[in-house]
C-alpha cells in the first residue's frame, strides 16, 4: 500500500475498520478527465464514513465522497491526468476515524504515431506499479468495430501495428482486464495506409493425392491479416517457373491449398507462390504482391521391373524444399484393395518381390523432420512373365532321301527367345537334338541323323522363353515310314505291295493318303492312286508299263483337312525303289532267210539300260555290234553272208539299279 508524504493521516487500527480498496482501474474519458473506479466493500458493523480521493504531490484530498453509497466511480478533471493516485476509506470505530488506503494507480496515457511506413507506433505509460496483467492493444476501424490485435505482457509499454487496411480512420485503445474492472487509456486516432505487401508465403508440401487424382500444393497461414489470394507458379522437370494460376479468398476463410488435376505422372514438378492483398499497385494483378515463396519440387517415383525373377525395384528424386527428410514409408495397393505400409527407408530406392500375373500399385510418403508429409506419384504395374505365344504347332514332318525335315508355326512374341527340337529314343525318351532362335513365325528344323528308308521318328517341341525358363510343348510328330512288303516277278505278274506307318502330329484329320510312282525320269505329278485313311497298303501291278526299265519308285503322301491354322499340310514318306531282275531268253541257233532269220536276245518287262551285243567269229574276229536290244544280226559280215557255224556272243546292260549283267554263250548260223 502507497501513502501520500503530503496527504498522510494517522490512524489507529481499532479492528473494526474497513480496508483500502482492493483494486481500482482507471479510464481516460474522450476530453481527458480521469475516471477512476473500485470494488466497493462490505461494511456489516456500519463503520463507513467517506472515501478520501487523494493525488500524490497535492496536500490532503482532491475530492471526497462523504456517504456510504453504492458509488464506486468518481471522475477527476484532466488536469491531473498525468498524475498518480490512490483512494482511502475513512471508518469510525470507537468514536475514531481511522482510514485505509488502496494500491496507488495511474492512467494509461496512450500516443499514436502515423510513421507513414505501413505502421502505427503506440506508447503507454505504466498505469500500476505493481500491476502483473496483460494489455490488450485494440483498434477500431469504424465500419467493423473494435478488434483485438494483440496482448501484451504488462513490462511492454510500446507496439508496432502493421497496417493491413489499404485506407481508413483507426482508433486505437489499451485496455488492461483488473480483478473486478478494467482500465482503459484514452482513444486516439489517426488516418492511416497500407504500403507493406503481404508477408512472403512458406510452402508446406507438394503431395500427390490419390482421391483427386492430382497433385496438391498446401502452404501455411500467412500471418498479413490483409491477404486477398495467391499466384501460383509451376515448372516441370527444372524448367523455368511460368505462372498457372491466381486464387482468390472471396470469404474470411484464406485459401491454403491449390489442387492441380491431371498432373503429368512422369514429371517433377516445382511449385513457387506469392501472396496479394487488396490495395492498389502499379503492377499487375494490381495489388501489393509478395514476393516468391522458396520453391518446392514434389518427388518423383519411377520404376523398372524384371519380369524374369518378377522383383520390382522403386527409385525415386529427392524432396526438394524442406530442411530434411526423416525417412520414405513405401505403401502398396494389390487388386484394387487397400493401401498398405509394406517398409521404410532413408533410401531413395526399394526392391520387392512380387506375385505373377497381378495388378499393384504403390506410392511413397516422405515424412520431413517437421512432421510434414508428403506423397510422390503411384505407380500401376502388372507383374507379367514372358509373353506365351497363342500358336506353337509343328506342321509338318516331311521324309527326305537323308533327312527329315520339320515345319514348325510359331506365335513370334517378345516373350518366346528359342524353340528346342526334342527326338523320342528308342526307349521312349525325349532327348534334345537342336535349339534354334526365333526371329519370324516359322522355324525349319532338319534332322539328318536318320535311317530314313529302315525307321520313323517322333518329334515334339519345347518353348525357352525370354528368361531362359524351358516351357511349354508343341504337339508330337511321327513321320511315315514306306517298305516294301514283298514283288513279284514272272512271265504273267509284276507286282509290288508295299505299306506305310500312319502320319501323326496334323491338327485336322488326314483326308486321305496319295501314292506316287515313278518308273522312267522324275516321279509322275498324279498320283497312281488316292486312298482313304484307313488304309495303309497297296499293291502295284507293273504288267504293260511302258518304258519300265526294270526299277520301279514310291512314296505315299498324308494329305490334312482343315486345321484351326487355316493351314493344311501334306506330310510325305520316304521313297523306295523296287529293281526286278531282268528275265532274257537267247535263242542258240538262227537261220537267215528262213523262220528265224535274225538273232537277238529277247529281254522281258522292262527296257535294259547301256544294252550292247557282240557277235564274234572263231578266231575272236568281232563280225557284228548293236546296241538296241531289237536290232539283232542277220548273218551278214559287211557285204557277204557269214559261212555256217558256230559264233559267239556277248550280252552286256545293266538294270534299273545300274547293275551290269554280262551273258555270253554260242548260237549257230544255219543255212
Amino acid at each position: 500500500m502507497s501513502f501520500s508524504v503530503f496527504a498522510q493521516k494517522n490512524s489507529i487500527t481499532r479492528g473494526c475498520a474497513l480496508p483500502g480498496p482492493k483494486s481500482t482501474c482507471t479510464k481516460v474519458e474522450s476530453n481527458g478527465d480521469i475516471t477512476l473506479s473500485w470494488t466497493i466493500p462490505t461494511d456489516p458493523n456500519s463503520v463507513f464514513v467517506r472515501y478520501e480521493i487523494f493525488r500524490i504531490g497535492t496536500i490532503g484530498a482532491i475530492q471526497t465522497i462523504p456517504t456510504f453509497t453504492n458509488q464506486n466511480t468518481i471522475t477527476i478533471n484532466s488536469v491531473f491526468a498525468s498524475s498518480d493516485f490512490y483512494i482511502g476509506i475513512v471508518s469510525l470505530c470507537g468514536g475514531i476515524e481511522e482510514i485505509h488506503y488502496g494500491d496507488t494507480v495511474k492512467a494509461i496515457n496512450l500516443n499514436l504515431s502515423n510513421q507513414v511506413d505501413g505502421c502505427a507506433g503506440l506508447t503507454w505509460n505504466t498505469p500500476s506499479l505493481n500491476s502483473n496483467e496483460y494489455y490488450q492493444v485494440k483498434r477500431q476501424q469504424p465500419i467493423y468495430g473494435w478488434n483485438l490485435r494483440d496482448s501484451i505482457k504488462s513490462k511492454i509499454t510500446d507496439y508496432i501495428d502493421t497496417i493491413d487496411v489499404c485506407s481508413a480512420f483507426l482508433n486505437y485503445q489499451i485496455v488492461i482486464n483488473q480483478t473486478g474492472c478494467k482500465s482503459y487509456s484514452k482513444i486516439v486516432g489517426d488516418n492511416f495506409k497500407d504500403v507493406i505487401p503481404p508477408t512472403i508465403p512458406i510452402i508446406k508440401s507438394i503431395s500427390y493425392d490419390t482421391t483427386i487424382k492430382g497433385i496438391v500444393l498446401n502452404w501455411y497461414k500467412n500471418p498479413s491479416r490483409d491477404v486477398q489470394g495467391y499466384l501460383v507458379k509451376i515448372g516441370y522437370d527444372g524448367s523455368p517457373l511460368s505462372f498457372i494460376d491466381s486464387i482468390e479468398s472471396k470469404t474470411k476463410t484464406k485459401p491454403l491449398s491449390y489442387n492441380l488435376i491431371n498432373a503429368p505422372l512422369n514429371s517433377a514438378i516445382t511449385f513457387s507462390i506469392s501472396a496479394y492483398d487488396s490495395c492498389q499497385s502499379s503492377s499487375p494483378p494490381n495489388n501489393q504482391l509478395s514476393g516468391n515463396s522458396e520453391p518446392h519440387t514434389g518427388f518423383n517415383l519411377k520404376n523398372t521391373y524384371d519380369l524374369c525373377h518378377r522383383v520390382v525395384s522403386l527409385n525415386w528424386t529427392k524432396y526438394i524444399g524442406w530442411k530434411d527428410i526423416i525417412k520414405y514409408k513405401i505403401f502398396v495397393k494389390k487388386e484394387n484393395g487397400f493401401w498398405k505400409l509394406i517398409d521404410s527407408t532413408t533410401q531413395q530406392s526399394f526392391q520387392d518381390t512380387l506375385q505373377g500375373f497381378k495388378n499393384y500399385e504403390f506410392i511413397i510418403q516422405a515424412l520431413s523432420s517437421d512432421s510434414v508429409t508428403a506423397f510422390s506419384n503411384p505407380i500401376k504395374l502388372y507383374t507379367k512373365a514372358p509373353t506365351l505365344p497363342s500358336y506353337n504347332y509343328t506342321k509338318v514332318a516331311n521324309t527326305y532321301d537323308k533327312y527329315i525335315q520339320l515345319t514348325h508355326l510359331i506365335d513370334h512374341v517378345g516373350g518366346v527367345s528359342k524353340i528346342v527340337l526334342e527326338k523320342k529314343n528308342k526307349e521312349g525318351i525325349f532327348k534334345e537334338i537342336q535349339v534354334k532362335p526365333v526371329s519370324s513365325n516359322t522355324v525349319i528344323f532338319n534332322d539328318s541323323l536318320v535311317e530314313t528308308p529302315f525307321e520313323n521318328y517322333t518329334y515334339r517341341t519345347r518353348i525357352i522363353d525370354s528368361c531362359g525358363n524351358k516351357t511349354s510343348y508343341g504337339n508330337e510328330v511321327t513321320n511315315m515310314l514306306l517298305k516294301i512288303e514283298n514283288k513279284q516277278s514272272d512271265s504273267s505278274t509284276l507286282a509290288n505291295t508295299f505299306s506305310w506307318s500312319p502320319y501323326i502330329g496334323f491338327n485336322g484329320n488326314i483326308l486321305n493318303y496319295a501314292v506316287y510312282r515313278k518308273l522312267k525320269g522324275g516321279f509322275d505329278p498324279t498320283p497312281i492312286a488316292i486312298l482313304p485313311s484307313t488304309q495303309l497298303t497297296y499293291t502295284d501291278n507293273l504288267i504293260n508299263q511302258p518304258n519300265f526299265t526294270g526299277q520301279v519308285c514310291y512314296y505315299v503322301t498324308a494329305i490334312e483337312s482343315d486345321n484351326i491354322y487355316k493351314q493344311p499340310s501334306i506330310a510325305n514318306s520316304n521313297v523306295i525303289c523296287v529293281t526286278f531282275e531282268p528275265l532274257i531268253f537267247v535263242p542258240n541257233a538262227f537261220t537267215p532267210h528262213g523262220k528265224n532269220p535274225i538273232f537277238y536276245p529277247v529281254i522281258s518287262m522292262f527296257e535294259p539300260k547301256d544294252y550292247s551285243l557282240t557277235i564274234m567269229n572263231r578266231w575272236g574276229q568281232p563280225v557284228f555290234r548293236s546296241l538296241d536290244y531289237k536290232i539283232g544280226w542277220d548273218g551278214m559280215f559287211g557285204d557277204e553272208m557269214s559261212p555256217n557255224g558256230n559264233y559267239m556272243y556277248v550280252i552286256r546292260y545293266l538294270d534299273g539299279d545300274n547293275k551290269e549283267y554280262i551273258e555270253h554263250g554260242f548260237v549257230t548260223l544255219i543255212f
